[in-house]
This record gives C-alpha cells, sequence and structure tokens, in this order.
C-alpha cells in the first residue's frame, strides 16, 4: 500500500520520538517536505497524497540519520537566520537564533552613520557577517575562519546571496590572518567549558566541530587569546561585539577591559540569559 503523507507524518514522528528528538513532530515534517519537495501548505492540505517510490526512500534515509541524532540543519544542508538561509556542513556551526542577538546589536549601535569595514572572526558559515552586510549596503566585509571547509561554505553563502563583491573569506587563525582596522568586529567564539561536554546532546558532541564549540575549563580560553590583540583593529568610534556564553558576562568583560575595551551595550537572547557584550576602545 502506498504510503500517505499522513502516514509518513506519523511514522516519521513516532521513529523520532523513539530516538529521543524532542522537536519530532517538526522534524518528521521537515524531512517530509525536503522528500518530496514539497512546502508546508501542500503537506497540510494533501493528507491523503501518495509518496511515489523515490520521496518514500529518500524520507526513510532522512529519517534514519535523524534517527543517529545527525542534526536537521546537516540533513538538509541548510538553516534559515536572520533573513535569508545558510549553507551548513559538517565544517561549521549551525547558526542558531540567539546569535541574532549580534545582528541586532549592530543594527542598533549604527543607526546613526553605518560602518563601512567588517570583519568577522570564526566566521563559518559566514551568517553573522552577510546578515550584518546585508544591513550595511555600503559596507564591505573580511570573514576569517581556520578550517578549509567552513571558509568554501561561506564563500558559497556569499555567492547565493549575492554578497560575494563585497565581501572576502581568509582562512586563517583568528585576528593574526588580517591586516588593517575595522569598524564593527563580530565574533562568535568557541565558549563552552570542557566540563559541560557530558550535558550537551549529541546532535552538538558528534556532529558539530569541537574546535568550534569547546575553549578551556571555563570557556574563556579563546577570548583571552583573542580581544587583546583586537583593540589595534578598530578603527575610532568603531564597535567589538561577541557572543559569550551564559553566565560569562563578568569574565569576558574583565578580559575586555584588561585590554583596553570599554563594555558600551549587553544584549540578551530569547531566553533572557545574557548573549552578547557591544565594547569600544576606552579612549575614543
Amino acid at each position: 500500500m502506498p504510503l500517505t503523507i499522513e502516514a509518513a507524518l506519523s511514522a516519521g514522528r513516532t521513529a523520532l520520538e523513539g530516538a529521543g528528538v524532542e522537536t519530532s513532530a517538526l522534524d518528521a515534517r521537515l524531512l517530509l517536505e525536503a522528500a518530496m519537495d514539497a512546502d508546508t501548505a501542500r503537506i497540510v492540505a494533501e493528507p491523503d497524497q501518495a509518496l511515489d517510490t523515490r520521496q518514500e526512500e529518500q524520507y526513510r534515509w532522512f529519517l534514519e540519520r535523524r534517527q543517529n541524532r545527525e542534526p536537521i540543519s546537516q540533513i538538509l544542508g541548510r538553516r534559515a537566520f536572520w533573513k535569508d538561509e545558510f549553507e551548513v556542513t559538517a565544517d561549521t556551526l549551525t547558526p542558531r537564533p540567539d546569535s541574532e542577538t549580534l545582528i541586532e546589536l549592530a543594527v542598533d549601535h549604527f543607526r546613526r552613520g553605518a560602518p563601512r569595514r567588517i570583519l568577522d572572526l570564526g566566521t563559518g558559515t559566514g551568517c553573522l557577517l552577510l546578515s550584518v552586510l546585508r544591513e550595511f549596503p555600503d559596507a564591505a566585509g573580511v570573514g576569517v575562519d581556520v578550517t578549509p571547509g567552513a571558509c568554501q561554505a561561506a564563500l558559497r553563502n556569499a555567492r547565493r546571496l549575492g554578497l560575494d563583491s563585497r565581501t572576502r573569506i581568509i582562512c586563517g587563525n583568528w585576528g593574526t590572518a588580517i591586516g588593517g582596522v575595522f569598524d564593527l568586529i563580530l565574533c562568535n567564539p568557541p565558549y563552552i567549558a570542557e566540563r559541560e561536554r557530558e550535558t550537551l546532546p549529541p546532535e552538538v558532541t558528534e556532529f558539530e566541530p569541537h574546535q568550534a564549540l569547546f575553549a578551556g575549563v571555563r570557556g574563556l580560553d579563546a577570548y583571552r587569546a583573542l580581544i587583546p590583540g583586537l583593540a589595534a583593529k578598530l578603527a575610532p568610534g568603531g564597535a567589538l561585539i561577541v557572543e559569550i556564553g551564559h553566565g560569562q558576562g563578568a569574565g569576558i568583560g574583565q578580559i575586555l577591559m584588561e585590554s583596553g575595551f570599554y563594555v558600551a551595550a549587553r544584549a540578551r537572547d530569547l531566553a533572557n540569559r545574557e548573549r552578547c557584550l557591544l565594547a569600544t576602545v576606552a579612549h575614543t
């Protein structure tokens, strides 16, 4: 008997629930939409529509991967962030809604006088850099990442979004790979403490790049290595915006202060946790 959309959704939800996937109903629908190359409206409107053989095989393969806790963003190869969709690979972190807080803070801070040169350290998919370039059409940006695969994904995202003429991607180690000064520096560094590794879901620990996640005993190692050299890369009147982990605001604020910065703004994420800091050079 042919598998209908309704039956496929029910079977998929049950399979994913059994694998411990919390968002089983949503994920089953997203995977079915991808397997059928259909939108949500069709899935809802045609519950009795039968899947063809190719669609059914594709859906079962997607479900098997998700049951093994592979992130849905890697299965689909994309993730929505801010105003666009970004290609996601095993070399990149999945863009997360909480990171949109950095974009909101940048837009608010530069409401009077947009930045012209932007630097994104640890660019990954390029979601931060490209989203900010979307908001500031006269700006150009540089994204730096140490992983060649991430750099290639960022370049593909820039081209697909039509932002490649204003984007340069450099494969190198943090701030040592780039010279010059910038009006806005963005950074979402590794900030998870090693002791938290065992508390994370397998979607993170088994599939996302560890070098982009973990940063020593307290999760502050990347900040200590990176922040001291950034004051010299910030143009007069410029701003540094960094993403932080839960409870790290005081410690990172201290690192910023010791490195010649003044914390001018703090922003909270969707869970009302302090998620990013905006800092300026103290003498400006």
